[in-house]
């Protein structure tokens, strides 16, 4: 891709290249384009999101500016399929080879540069196999976790959203249990009513002084909030 573009002398052809992988490149949802994922020092707004599948990189984005967004689909083409390592190790001197600074604005190329290292960035983070030792917990005496998993569980996420996903269910009855003093997904009763997540098939239930794990701690409240559910389904 860098030597068809390199070897291009009509800069108008190159620009007319980065429009058309604008135009292939697959819608990201709305709903998924959310801050953690924005890329910074860009004129207009970019969205990118990498996430590893059996140990090498995948890519997701968008942008409301077209050729903002070729230059992300060119840069997703290029770096999907890489292991993490890979993509750290891509030098940013290849924007030069491909002769696109003849057809971008200074900002334009200034946010291709920028679209780029955010995706190395999250790469980074991601580029970790190290087996992490977490807090013990009743039921989980040797709990271990990939730093990479950590790291994921705990970024936010619509795809992992409680309110969201309610909202699209609607043939099922489902009760959605959650601690008072939960600081990892905090205020759940508000949300769940400010997106309409409690409907007549939707409960929610409040264990009170539960925190995050309250699993651990709590199982006979959880089995009793469980079997009163079933029960009323008899």
């Amino acid at each position: 891709m860098v030597e068809r573009l390199g070897g291009t002398a009509d800069p108008k052809r190159r620009y007319e290249y980065v429009l058309w992988l604008a135009k292939k490149l697959a819608p990201m949802p709305s709903e998924e384009q959310t801050d953690d994922i924005k890329v910074k020092g860009c004129v207009s707004q970019v969205f990118v999101r990498g996430a590893l599948d059996e140990g090498v990189m995948r890519w997701q984005g968008d942008s409301d500016a077209l050729i903002t967004k070729g230059l992300l689909a060119l840069l997703i083409q290029g770096l999907d399929g890489l292991t993490p390592a890979q993509v750290q190790e891509v030098d940013p001197a290849f924007i030069a080879a491909t002769g696109l600074q003849a057809s971008l604005t200074p900002s334009r190329a200034n946010g291709f540069l920028n679209i780029l290292l955010a995706m190395q960035e999250q790469a980074r983070q991601l580029d970790s196999d190290a087996i992490m030792d977490v807090p013990g917990f009743v039921y989980c005496q040797q709990a271990k976790v990939a730093a990479s998993t950590f790291i994921d569980y705990y970024t936010p996420d619509p795809r992992r959203d409680t309110p969201t996903n309610l909202s699209k269910i609607s043939d099922l009855g489902v009760v959605v249990i959650a601690g008072s003093e939960d600081d990892v997904v905090e205020r759940l009763p508000e949300k769940l009513e400010s997106t309409a997540g409690i409907g007549d098939n939707v409960s929610l239930e409040m264990i009170d002084g539960a925190d995050h794990f309250f699993r651990d701690l709590y199982a006979d409240d959880v089995a009793s909030i469980i079997a009163d559910m079933v029960e009323g389904l008899e």
